[in-house]
């Protein structure tokens, strides 16, 4: 389903998003499967997660606009679980019981954010207007950033319309 055709370029979720208009419902096969990975980045998936973000990837560098809409959900729920502890003594990570795997796997999901956050920021402003949200919906999940990726992230947020980033 990750390569269904379905949504066009042409269709209207594509089209709203360059009018500045945010959507609110999901519309298409490929919208869809990026709400079923939201869901499937928790405990229960964790041996699907390299296979979950790979997806994601996929979803946030697609053409259409209302599928990188979509892909924020399910890579707004992996920047919160990216860091996590699945057991009480917290000795394992989330993301993978290597711990030096699950934190390289960490960075790999901030990279997607970034470079999503970064080639929105290229688009029109009303397409920046109308993904705005979702994109900081996906960095407020991500804490922690060094210096460097902070300034990085200020620099492309700076970019988007006043309004859209005013709160």
């Amino acid at each position: 389903f990750i390569n269904d055709s379905d949504p066009k370029l042409s269709d209207d979720g594509h089209k709203k998003i360059e009018k500045g208009e945010e959507p609110h419902t999901i519309t298409s096969v490929r919208g869809w499967c990026a709400w079923v990975l939201m869901k499937c980045a928790v405990p229960d998936g964790r041996e699907y997660i390299d296979k979950i973000i790979k997806l994601i990837k996929q979803l946030t560098e697609d053409k259409n606009y209302y599928v990188q809409h979509m892909s924020c959900f399910a890579l707004s729920q992996l920047a919160r679980n990216r860091l996590s502890f699945i057991n009480i003594d917290k000795k394992i990570l989330f993301l993978n019981n290597d711990t030096e795997k699950a934190l390289k796997m960490a960075k790999d999901i901030e990279e997607i954010a970034f470079n999503l956050l970064e080639n929105i920021s290229k688009k029109s402003k009303d397409v920046k207007k109308a993904l705005a949200k979702s994109i900081l919906t996906v960095f407020d999940r991500i804490k922690g950033l060094d210096e460097k990726d902070s300034l990085k992230f200020l620099n492309l947020i700076r970019k988007f319309p006043a309004e859209s980033i005013a709160e």
